[in-house]
């Protein structure tokens, strides 16, 4: 069965003086890992994906749940940071990894 991450995206901060990186503490046995983890996060879903990828480092689809605004402002950002993370961590990610899909506010969603 194939592993994957689902998420909704939420915006980031266009200010970048209004970002603030985290370190975020994933003690021993949190989501089945042998040893405590830091992991830093700027975008509210950076780290816990990260986190999630350390523990399961066999995931083959992250689905982002985006509003218009967040597949423009935020997408990029969040995906550079989970790709750089998982190089610096060795970990081997489909090409394909990304999967978006869009909802629009009190209307329907459509996968694209």
């Amino acid at each position: 069965m194939a592993k994957k991450i689902i998420l909704f995206l939420s915006l980031l901060s266009e200010d970048e003086s209004k970002r603030k990186t985290q370190d975020y503490a994933c003690a021993a046995g949190v989501l089945g890992m042998d040893e405590a983890h830091k992991i830093t996060g700027t975008q509210t879903n950076e780290a816990p994906v990260k986190a999630m990828l350390l523990a399961h480092p066999d995931v083959r689809s992250i689905i982002c749940i985006v509003t218009p605004q967040a597949k423009e402002s935020t997408l990029d950002f969040f995906k550079t940071h989970i790709l750089e993370f998982a190089r610096e961590k060795q970990i081997k990610l489909p090409d394909d990894i990304f999967r978006m899909t869009r909802c629009l506010p009190k209307v329907r969603c459509s996968v694209f």
